[in-house]
């Protein structure tokens, strides 16, 4: 006989049930409001009678539903309240049945929940959960994780999990794991890569719907939850303390776990909102890079192909202890997942046993843009000290401080205004023969074409063209990767919508919302679209002196309602003594708008927008370049993962994108780079008038 949990306000009802239920033994009987509950053993189903207002049931129900997640429900309320009780009880998965009820329909519904509650894993499940454990034992035999012990608590089973750590360490494994091995939860595992998800919260919320159905228990698994905006770190917050929308799912239980970068003093790595932290501190469990557990890579090279081997039908084979040498030779920036990979590409490349180091798949990196930069100048790229250490300050008349900073805030911020008034150093060309120009309104002088400095020089070899058709795929990949990643972001609820639409075309407030978000997510793709195709009708620029802080005020003027709505503070900067640079004036408006668009989509409301220009008499080349500077402050910067791998969000986001091929196309240069306090600087060079 199935323990049994009889709970009603009338003895005599309670007295009635367990006649009725034929029950002899493993049955606790008691009121709603009765704490002889809290210490009675886990019962298989729990027979609950509402009666009068509800009110004292609900509690219970509230109460107990958590702390007895695998007991099965059975509603009685009194005869005509059964739709009251379906609505007010809409959380809970229980069967609903009138009372009293038929005698022979209650016995079987209880052995039917019983069986349920007891029911085994499937086979497919079971092979599941062995190849779970098996790459769990893979990858972390050697680390002791206390955390994980209570995470896979049965009394825990609902406390929220952070998991921390670099890509690659195994986080997603270890969500797994707690699903399938923790607590009693059960119900569906919904994985959400959160950097795919560039929009708002209701997007988060239409992924989860679209997985589950009203009733289940769930584990919401967030991967890289620090890559989300802030605004829908804060609403997932709300919803992990106070449950998730009823209007959009109804959930018998939710079990939240979320993987996040591991912080870094130094670059405040993982952007975690700090509320949603404290949110997910119930248990948090840390994984060390594999750079940190060498010892362990060896037995981890050999399991790998032991499993491997036997996932294919092969023999087993082995790695040489020089292949082991070599493997302890390699960085491992993608961690275990990369030595997996590594050993996978080599088992099957190569069936020579034992493996010898040249014969190890190790794979090409990724191009970085240190890289590129290499091929393209000729030059090494520079260290880390270079990278960070600022250039001699000069403060020219019209832009120097008349005073010191005031305070530590304004301290900070001189570095990124030094890229203006100080040109970076470049290497000296030849001396040539000087230029004659007209005195007067540079719009007058005798303008030179700044493509025509490189085609004067020598002709290129063959170092030169390659390191050319390199930087120009490089940044066709980066086009693509912009295009893709802007496209993909809206296409998730279009996707999402459609396939609901066939299950759900009856209810009208989902046709409403679908037609909502599905509009509004239609015209940010034709907005990508009309963005590119304005940049493949742009000719190639004809040098004409433009006034560049004239054609900065008008851009920001056309924002103006926007700037006042969110109260973003304006503060510029203009060089007017010598405003201008050679080029296009549309499409150099083209590349301001969308520097200044992205600036607007990233700085939160009440920020500030900072913007300069400076006449350089050597700056571009050895040649007179106008600087324009941009500094913003925002909860992320560009100098996080973009669309493409391997390149920052500053060189593969679509407006940096189009601004920088704009800039390029005139003879420019275009830098963006990360500064302090979140900070991000965006410096362009264009020619100009000596």
């Amino acid at each position: 006989m199935p323990s049994l949990w009889i709970v009603h306000r009338e003895p005599a009802a309670r007295r009635t049930l367990a006649r009725l239920a034929g029950a002899r033994a493993n049955v606790v009987v008691g009121g709603p409001a009765d704490r002889g509950f809290e210490t009675a053993p886990d019962p298989d189903v729990i027979l609950l009678g509402p009666a009068d207002d509800f009110e004292a049931e609900l509690e219970f129900a509230h109460r107990y539903a958590a702390r007895r997640p695998g007991a099965s429900w059975i509603l009685l309320p009194e005869a005509g309240a059964g739709e009251d009780a379906r609505q007010l009880f809409d959380a809970l998965p229980a069967e609903i049945l009138p009372f009293p009820p038929d005698p022979t329909l209650l016995r079987r519904r209880i052995r039917a929940a019983a069986a349920g509650r007891r029911r085994h894993d499937s086979l497919s499940e079971r092979r599941v959960r062995d190849a779970l454990a098996d790459r769990f034992r893979r990858w972390f035999s050697d680390l002791e994780l206390p955390e994980l012990l209570r995470a896979v608590d049965p009394h825990l089973a609902t406390v929220p999990v952070l998991i921390r750590g670099e890509p690659g360490t195994g986080r997603t494994v270890i969500a797994q794991y707690i699903h399938i091995f923790g607590g009693s939860t059960g119900g569906t595992f919904v994985h959400l890569p959160c950097r795919g998800i560039d929009g708002p919260a209701p997007a988060v919320l239409e992924l989860i719907r679209a997985a589950v159905r009203d009733g289940e228990a769930l584990t919401i698994c967030l991967e890289d939850v620090d890559a989300l905006s802030p605004l829908v770190q804060r609403q997932l917050r709300v919803w992990i303390e106070n449950g998730l929308p009823p209007s959009v799912v109804r959930a018998e239980r939710v079990r939240w776990i979320a993987t996040a970068a591991e912080e870094d003093p130094w670059t405040e790595g993982g952007m975690l909102d700090p509320a949603l932290e404290d949110s997910l501190a119930g248990i948090v469990i840390r994984i060390p890079p594999l750079r940190e557990r060498m010892a362990a890579l060896d037995s981890m090279v050999i399991s790998a192909a032991e499993a491997w081997c036997d996932r294919h039908g092969q023999r087993t084979r082995s790695f040489t202890p020089d292949a082991l040498a070599a493997l302890r030779e390699v960085l491992w920036l993608g961690n275990v997942r990369e030595v997996e990979a590594v050993v996978s590409r080599t088992l099957a490349s190569h069936p020579e046993d034992p493996i010898h180091a040249s014969a190890l798949a190790l794979g090409e990196p990724e191009p970085r843009i240190e890289g590129l930069m290499e091929l393209e100048t000729g030059r090494a790229p520079l260290s880390a000290a270079d990278a960070i250490e600022p250039a001699e300050f000069v403060e020219p008349e019209d832009l120097a401080p008349q005073a010191e900073p005031a305070d530590a805030e304004a301290a900070d911020a001189a570095p990124a205004e030094q890229a203006v008034v100080e040109p970076v150093a470049v290497p000296q060309r030849e001396a040539e023969e000087p230029r004659a120009h007209q005195d007067g309104d540079p719009r007058t002088r005798e303008v030179e074409d700044p493509r025509t400095r490189q085609d004067a020089a020598p002709g290129r070899n063959d170092d030169e063209l390659a390191a050319a058709e390199a930087q120009s795929a490089a940044r066709l990949r980066q086009l693509v990767g912009s295009i893709a990643h802007e496209i993909r972001n809206p296409l998730v609820a279009v996707r999402t919508f459609a396939q609901l639409l066939p299950e759900r075309f009856d209810d009208p407030e989902f046709r409403r919302r679908a037609a909502d978000i599905v509009g509004a997510d239609v015209r940010r793709i034709e907005s990508v679209v009309n963005r590119l195709s304005r940049l493949a009708d742009l000719e190639t620029p004809e040098p004409k002196p433009v006034d560049v802080a004239g054609l900065v005020e008008e851009t920001l003027e056309a924002e103006r309602e926007t700037i006042q709505r969110r109260r973003l503070v304006v503060l510029t900067e203009l060089d007017r003594s010598a405003p201008y640079a050679l080029g296009d004036d549309d499409q150099l408006r083209f590349a301001f708008e969308s520097l200044l668009d992205k600036a607007l989509e990233l700085v939160p409301d009440r920020g500030d927008l900072y913007f300069a220009s400076k006449h350089h008499a050597q700056a571009l080349d050895g040649g007179p370049a106008l600087r324009l500077l941009i500094r913003f402050r925002s909860p992320g910067d560009l100098a996080g993962t973009g669309a493409v791998p391997g390149v920052s969000l500053g060189e593969s986001a679509l407006e940096m994108t189009v601004a920088r091929s704009i800039v390029q196309a005139h003879g420019g240069r275009m830098t963006v780079s990360p500064g302090d306090a979140r900070e991000t600087v965006i410096v362009i060079d264009l020619p100009a008038p000596s």
